[in-house]
């Protein structure tokens, strides 16, 4: 009976050895470390633990960190956190002497600093010609590790004349014209929370819109048109300042003596048959004929711009031929060719003189 009492403290013993042995016996103790953002700390892990003879303790991770990398340096672990990354990491080791182990946790705690930002984009980063000033174009965007970091704006010298800022939103200051100014590329600078400084180009394009065609003479204006002068009374002067388009489409508008013109595509306001000062054919009878017509876009009907025109027929010094008889023709011969001087005698409505004009008819077969 003795000796079963016996066995069984000895095995009682022996468990009570073994879970000690696989503790370490309360030797191996947790560790606690700290780590800058971005850097490495050497932990000394066996410095709290309770072994008599640490010159040949050898350390082994048995569970790998989820922040970082570990690696075993001697006796000591040097732990890296990955970039950027802050908060709380943890990882298991075991401490074996031959004769005695155990293992334990080590928390490190990985503390944040400031990171410069990075990059620096837009979020839009096109406006449309002719855009009033104060069009917002797109809200500024840092790249910073730091998520919640915050950050203040400002524009180069050579860039304030044509944008402005209101808080991360870059907004126009007047209105652009893509056939004259395409792309921008504006310098933005940008300061963290903590002082860190960046400066960054951001590119802005102007984009291109039909335009409707701009007048290059009056809206009103007028012309006196001698009746010798023929139809043609005078050009319209009308362009498109679209780069992609030369010409524009002319159209005659309900107007007092609209009947009586045309408008040719090169834009000469024409009559449609010759004027004649003596008999009238405006609406009023005074010589004085006004229409008014539009100035068509190309792509566009909905894009015109309208104008008005009032023509003065002036009287014209007409001629009066006088028949003479044919042995007041003079003949001449040039390069053994027959011609005929005709003199004729034209009054002058001024001066009641004669004027004495040439007319050489040449005669063939005389």
């Amino acid at each position: 009976m003795n000796i079963l009492i016996k066995l069984k403290v000895l095995l009682s013993s022996m468990v009570l050895l073994s879970v000690a042995l696989s503790q370490g016996g309360g030797k191996v103790k947790a560790d606690n470390a700290q780590v800058q953002e971005d850097e490495s700390v050497k932990i000394n892990v066996l410095k709290n633990d309770n072994f008599e003879d640490k010159s040949n303790v050898v350390i082994e991770i048995i569970a790998e960190p989820e922040k970082g990398t570990v690696q075993i340096q001697g006796q000591k672990i040097l732990y890296t956190p990955d970039e950027n990354v802050v908060g709380v990491d943890k990882f298991n080791y075991k401490a074996d002497n031959g004769l005695e182990n155990g293992s334990a946790q080590v928390r490190v705690n990985i503390n944040p600093v400031n990171d410069p930002p990075t990059g620096l984009s837009l979020s839009e980063n096109s406006v449309k010609e002719n855009a009033a000033a104060g069009t917002v174009i797109g809200k500024l965007k840092v790249e910073d590790a730091d998520a919640d970091d915050k950050f203040k704006f400002g524009l180069a010298k050579d860039n304030r004349s044509d944008f402005s800022l209101d808080g991360s939103n870059l907004l126009t200051k007047r209105p652009f014209d893509h056939e004259e100014e395409k792309t921008f590329s504006i310098a933005v600078q940008v300061t963290d929370s903590g002082g860190e400084k960046i400066i960054e180009n951001v590119s802005v394009t102007v984009k291109n819109e039909n335009e409707k065609p701009i007048l290059v003479i009056a809206k009103e204006i007028s012309f006196n048109h001698p009746e010798s002068d023929g139809k043609i009374v005078g050009r319209l002067e009308v362009e498109d300042p679209d780069e992609n388009q030369s010409n524009v489409k002319f159209k005659l508008t309900k107007s007092r003596d609209k009947d009586h013109f045309k408008i040719t595509r090169s834009g000469d306001l024409a009559f449609l048959r010759e004027p004649d000062y003596e008999t009238p054919v405006d609406s009023d009878k005074d010589n004085v004929y006004n229409v008014s017509y539009k100035a068509i876009d190309s792509k566009d009907d909905k894009l015109y711009v309208s104008g008005s025109v009032n023509v003065r027929v002036k009287d014209a010094v007409e001629t009066e031929v006088i028949a003479l008889d044919k042995r007041k023709f003079v003949a001449w011969a040039v390069d053994h060719q027959p011609y005929h001087i005709l003199m004729v005698f034209v009054p002058t409505l001024s001066e009641f003189e004669f004027h004495i004009r040439l007319i050489f008819i040449r005669v063939f077969n005389l």
